[in-house]
């Protein structure tokens, strides 16, 4: 096989420095921060229940070990550590501030809110942390932006997409444990959906904008191309589309409406869809990434190197 048909297949399968391990972090952190910005905007609206401790909790529990997985990809700990001294460096060292201030923000938040602290510390650990989970949904995708050589990933609206979903499974979460707790009230779970039905839809139509919009070069098309009709388009319109957005979004309108008897049932099915589409959009992103190809008489050759190397 030539140099030319090599990296011809190479484009058409997208990226494959970066895998799974990533895609779970990505995840992870932003379910895990839109779970504390339901509680910390809970707080806001509702005061302590059982609700806003659940999601509380759950933003920690989750930032926090999903952290580990990108320490582990990237393969040196001690550097991801000290990438935090130098925030102006990249987005990897930015990421390392706002997970850490995050994650203090969040434990402290809700230990306040176990320990029934003052409700106005309360309210100021809220206004904090919840800025901080807002910065933690969007600044993965302000972090794959930055690996120039990938243009699916170098769109404004990527941080857009991941913030969405990362609230929309926030929420997910938050619901699916909530209606396992006892004493939690109908009227705020029904809330909680109602906010979710408004997330899922704006959720398609930024999904929708990000591959309409990614036409700028070729290696951006060929990205499109290899989600919508190539080798990932299956994960893309069953894991994304059918999972993550049809089913939770049908479900949930039908509990909101009265059509459908409330049920954990119908919470494990329309939580755990939107889940693992949440999971699977992440994924699709990252194996979407085809890199820009360089010309030179004749000849096409891919931009050589593993992402992490360059600067982010």
């Amino acid at each position: 096989m030539s140099d030319a048909a090599r990296a011809t297949e190479r484009a058409a399968n997208g990226q494959d420095t970066w895998g799974w391990k990533v895609a779970v972090y990505l995840f992870v952190s932003g379910m895990g921060a839109g779970a504390y910005a339901t509680g910390a905007a809970a707080e806001w609206l509702d005061g302590a229940g059982a609700v806003t401790a659940i999601a509380l909790a759950l933003g920690p529990l989750l930032v926090g070990p999903a952290a580990l997985f990108l320490i582990v990809d990237l393969g040196r700990p001690a550097g991801f550590l000290r990438a935090g001294r130098r925030p102006s460096t990249s987005w990897i060292a930015r990421g390392v501030v706002i997970l850490s201030a995050f994650l203090a923000a969040s434990v402290l938040h809700a230990a306040c809110a176990l320990l029934d602290g003052p409700a106005a510390a309360r309210l100021a650990l809220a206004a904090i942390g919840g800025a901080l989970a807002i910065l933690t949904t969007i600044y993965t995708g302000l972090l794959l932006g930055a690996i120039r050589p990938i243009p699916f990933w170098t769109t404004p609206i990527l941080p857009l997409l991941f913030a969405v979903s990362s609230l929309s499974t926030g929420i997910m979460a938050v619901d699916l444990v909530a209606t396992l707790a006892p004493r939690t009230s109908p009227s705020t779970l029904s809330a909680l959906r109602s906010a979710d039905l408004v997330l899922l839809a704006s959720e398609a139509v930024v999904v929708a904008l990000y591959l309409a919009l990614a036409h700028a070069t070729v290696a951006a098309r060929a990205s499109t191309a290899l989600v919508t009709r190539g080798a990932l388009a299956r994960r893309f319109w069953g894991g994304v589309v059918a999972a993550g957005l049809a089913v939770p979004f049908v479900v949930q309108l039908a509990e909101v409406s009265g059509a459908l008897p409330a049920a954990a049932a119908w919470t494990a099915l329309s939580s755990g869809a939107g889940l693992a589409g949440g999971f699977f959009l992440r994924q699709i992103v990252i194996a979407g990434g085809v890199k820009s190809p360089l010309n030179a008489a004749g000849m096409l050759f891919t931009l050589p190197g593993h992402p992490r190397a360059w600067q982010a």
